[in-house]
């Protein structure tokens, strides 16, 4: 039996345990179709209550359920939304199958670029399938896009696979009607999420530099034309970039945070060497040249600012999270990996690697990524108290979780199912820096029983009510009207 199909072969086994780990999970979110989610391990909430939000407000309209109003998707990139609205209506307006039916949706989309277009590049059946268990069902992407439920990220990705491998298509090859697709793709990734939209113009940016003067050109003027085909959102998200947020976070910062985040640091330095070995190998085996060398040049100078920590201190790169980077360059690896031969002496660590990995991705799963929960007896508690809240209100917790659910979620489920408002929310980007602010004064004044900071904000933030679960006492004390008391939670009024 050859190498190349020795190898084939016994891809199967890593791709198998990826497989079942995949679907477990999947089908262990599948309680999301059941139960909102109201634990600290928690995105989806905030997406959920966005998607409401552009069905019953509209896009770019005044919506005023979070943050005493605000502009729905004004910061928001609307590409998912608007992907998943046709379920949330073909569904009655149920938020909650709309939303899992879309991260299905997303998966096998996914499946059918990798499939179809890996096919072009010529990867077999199996490489196709292994590249997208690899890339879609490693503990990074099961733990962002199924637990957490960062679902315009996974579309994100999705768009970002259908242009890799259209680019690397053109790599050698001059564009023709087809290569049309190009800003398409891209601009549909600018309207669904900024972070991937960065890293996606570092691959038109690998493709400039292959190109003679002539394409150059038309390859910009495809950039420039993703750019206008969303440009009626994406300029004035730009033009008011400075003003939100987000300008403030610098999202590689975690880089220097060993001690709390070892895991996703340790991930930070493995991902950039398997590159960099990969594509060693690469340029040994195939006869790679100079023209081939300049497509990846930009990639591995990025992984290096990345390894580095300098992408810290590099405006736009520093917007780009971790898990962000390691999905990016996973790309280059699975696709650099499947397209080398070996010999039998590095398949056989290749082998033993592959396994290694696939284990060692389940086991992070198992012991690290907590599966759906149902609703605690706390959490039912709070919903019960929460349909008594008439006007706009506030929830207080410590370090902003109950004692087992995070108090945003609250604040997703109560405009969905109670029609609630409040100047609270979940996705502090689509406020001012200023209401942000006040925000986390009267958290603190909360927090630190300041009685006087309290009162003044809760007139500043429009505040009608408050619900807590630890500063109970204290909120009788400063003369709140008290409205309900169960027997972990309680409802005051101003």
């Amino acid at each position: 039996m050859s190498i190349k199909r020795e190898l084939n072969k016994w891809l199967y086994i890593p791709v198998f345990i990826l497989l079942v780990n995949f679907i477990v999970r999947l089908v262990d979110q599948s309680k999301l179709m059941k139960f909102f989610p109201l634990d600290f391990v928690n995105d989806i909430s905030s997406y959920m209550a966005q998607l409401f939000f552009l069905a019953k407000c509209g896009f770019y309209q005044t919506c005023p359920y979070w943050y005493n109003g605000f502009i729905t998707f004004k910061y928001s990139p609307p590409g998912w939304y608007f992907f998943t609205l046709p379920l949330y209506h073909m569904f009655n307006q149920n938020v909650l199958v709309a939303t899992y039916i879309s991260m299905v949706l997303l998966f096998i989309i996914g499946f059918m670029v990798v499939y179809y277009l890996g096919k072009i590049h010529s990867l077999n059946f199996i490489k196709r399938i292994a590249f997208f268990i690899f890339f879609f069902g490693n503990a990074i992407a099961i733990g962002n896009f199924i637990r957490l439920g960062r679902l315009h990220e996974l579309m994100g990705w999705v768009l970002l696979l259908c242009l890799f491998f259209i680019l690397f298509y053109y790599k050698d090859k001059k564009f023709d009607w087809r290569s049309v697709s190009i800003p398409l793709v891209f601009g549909a990734i600018t309207f669904t999420h900024n972070v991937i939209m960065i890293l996606a113009a570092v691959l038109l940016f690998s493709l400039f530099l292959v190109k003679k003067s002539k394409e150059k050109i038309i390859l910009i003027g495809y950039g420039l034309l993703g750019f206008l085909l969303t440009s009626f959102w994406f300029i004035p998200n730009l033009l008011d970039f400075k003003n939100s947020w987000s300008a403030g976070h610098t999202l590689t910062i975690n880089l220097l945070n060993f001690k709390v985040l070892p895991g996703e640091n340790i991930i930070s330095l493995i991902i950039p060497i398997a590159l960099w070995v990969v594509f060693v190998i690469y340029w040994e085996k195939q006869d790679i040249t100079k023209r081939d060398l300049l497509f990846y040049v930009p990639i591995l100078i990025l992984s290096v600012l990345y390894i580095t920590r300098a992408v810290i201190i590099i405006p736009v790169l520093n917007l780009v999270y971790p898990d962000a980077y390691h999905l990016f360059f996973l790309i280059f690896i699975l696709f650099l990996f499947f397209k080398t031969k070996y010999t039998k002496e590095i398949y056989s660590i290749i082998l033993i690697g592959l396994v290694l990995f696939s284990i060692a991705s389940v086991g992070y799963n198992f012991l690290i990524t907590p599966k759906f929960p149902e609703h605690s007896e706390l959490a039912k508690e709070t919903l019960d108290v929460l349909e008594k809240v008439n006007g706009k209100f506030i929830i207080f917790s410590k370090r902003e979780r109950t004692p087992d659910s995070y108090f945003r979620a609250y604040y997703s489920y109560a405009p969905i199912f109670l029609d609630l408002k409040t100047p609270g929310g979940w996705y502090p980007p689509l406020t001012s820096l200023e209401h942000n602010e006040n925000l986390k004064k009267i958290y603190s004044s909360l927090e630190y029983k300041d009685c006087e900071s309290l009162k003044s904000l809760v007139d500043v933030l429009d505040v009608d009510e408050i619900m807590s679960y630890d500063r109970c006492l204290f909120l009788k004390e400063c003369g709140f009207k008290y409205k309900y008391w169960s027997e972990r939670v309680c409802l005051f009024e101003k």
